[in-house]
C-alpha cells in the first residue's frame, strides 16, 4: 500500500511511513488495544518533517485512544495554586475534577474487620478529588460516551430532585470503574482514602476527633432525612488536606475488595478483576449514628449494587501529572 500523505510504498504492517513519518491505516490486533501498547507506538513514532504530517501523528493516536479506550486521550492538569489547608490543586481538564496533591505518609489503619488492632501504613504521594463526582460531572461522561448504566437513569432522577452540584448517586462499583477509565483517573484505595481523611494524625473525624454534626451532612438527630447537599457545603468538616465531604453526604466507592486482616496493597484486595465484595467509607446523609461517620469506619457491599447514598471520588497517581 501507499501512504496516503506523501504517496510513496510503505511495508505492510507498518504503523508510520519510512518517508514522511506519517502514520499508516494499519489494523491493529485486539493485544495492541491497550492504553499501554498505543503510549509505547506514540513514542517510538518518528518526528514528522512537516507540522501537517505531526498533526496527523498526533490525531491518529488521539482517535485510537479516544475509540478504543473510551476516554479523552490527553488527560491534563491545569495547576489552581495552594488551598486554605496549603496543599497544591489541579483541575483534571478531562472530566473538571479538582485534585489535591497529597504527599503520603504514615498512619494507622485499623483492621478491616473493625476487631484487630491498628497497623502503621505507609502511602506514597498520590492525587485525591477535593469533592465527590456531582450530577453534572457524571452527565457529561454518558452524555460523550453514550454509558448505559443496568439499572437505567436512576440517578437523573436524583439529579433532577438535587442539582447538578450535588453528588451522583445510584451508581455502581462498576459505574464508578467505567466513569474513571474514561476520565483518564482511577478510584482511591482504601488506604489512601483513609489517609486523605485523617492524615498522619490520625484524626476520627475529618475535621478533628469530636464529633460536630455541623461539619457534614447527616441524620443525626433528624425525623425526615431531606438528601445530600450540593458538593462543598460543610467547608469546616475539610480532611488535613482540604478534602471535602469526607465524613457524610455519600458513601464512596474505593478500589478495595474487602480482604480481612490488615491492609495490604499486595494481598489481592486491589485487583480490578472479580465480583467479590467492594469497600465505602465516609457514611451518607441517611446515617444517624455519629460513629458511622469516624474516618476509620468501613462498609462493604457488592460492587453491582447501587442506591441513593452511593457516590465516589477520583484519585490519580502523581508519575501521571502532566501539567
Amino acid at each position: 500500500m501507499n501512504c496516503s500523505v506523501c504517496q510513496q510504498p510503505v511495508s505492510s504492517g507498518a504503523m508510520v511511513c519510512a518517508t514522511c513519518g506519517a502514520p499508516c491505516d494499519v489494523v491493529l490486533t485486539e493485544a495492541a488495544l491497550t492504553e499501554a501498547a498505543l503510549t509505547e507506538a506514540a513514542r517510538e513514532l518518528p518526528v514528522a518533517p512537516s507540522e501537517d504530517a505531526r498533526s496527523s501523528q498526533r490525531e491518529w493516536i488521539d482517535r485510537l485512544l479516544a475509540e478504543v479506550l473510551g476516554r479523552p486521550a490527553s488527560v491534563e492538569l491545569v495547576a489552581l495554586g495552594r488551598n486554605a489547608q496549603g496543599y497544591e490543586e489541579y483541575t483534571n481538564e478531562a472530566d473538571g475534577s479538582v485534585l489535591i496533591l497529597v504527599p503520603g505518609g504514615s498512619f494507622a489503619m485499623e483492621d478491616v474487620s473493625g476487631d484487630g488492632p491498628s497497623t502503621q501504613i505507609t502511602v506514597g504521594p498520590f492525587l485525591v478529588g477535593k469533592y465527590t463526582v456531582t450530577n453534572a460531572q457524571f452527565a457529561r461522561f454518558v452524555t460523550a460516551t453514550g454509558y448505559r448504566l443496568d439499572a437505567g437513569d436512576s440517578w437523573k432522577k436524583y439529579a433532577e430532585e438535587w442539582g447538578e452540584r450535588a453528588p451522583v448517586v445510584c451508581v455502581s462499583w462498576y459505574d464508578a470503574q467505567a466513569y474513571v477509565k474514561w476520565a483518564g483517573l482511577r478510584l482511591p484505595t482504601e488506604a489512601e482514602w483513609e489517609f486523605a481523611a485523617r492524615g498522619t494524625r490520625n484524626l476520627r473525624y475529618p475535621w478533628g476527633d469530636d464529633w460536630d454534626a455541623s461539619c457534614c451532612c447527616n441524620s443525626v438527630g433528624k425525623n425526615e432525612p431531606t438528601g445530600p447537599q450540593p458538593v462543598g457545603s460543610y467547608p469546616n468538616g475539610a480532611s488535613p488536606y482540604g478534602c471535602q465531604d469526607m465524613a457524610g453526604n455519600v458513601w464512596q466507592w474505593c478500589s478495595s475488595k474487602f480482604v480481612p486482616g490488615p491492609y495490604s496493597a499486595t494481598d489481592g484486595r486491589e485487583d480490578p478483576t472479580g465480583t467479590g465484595t467492594r469497600m465505602l467509607r465516609g457514611g451518607s446523609w441517611l446515617v444517624n449514628r455519629p460513629a458511622i461517620f469516624r474516618a476509620t469506619t468501613r462498609y462493604l457491599n457488592m460492587p453491582f449494587n447501587r442506591n441513593r447514598s452511593r457516590s465516589f471520588r477520583v484519585a490519580r497517581s502523581i508519575d501521571r501529572i502532566e501539567v
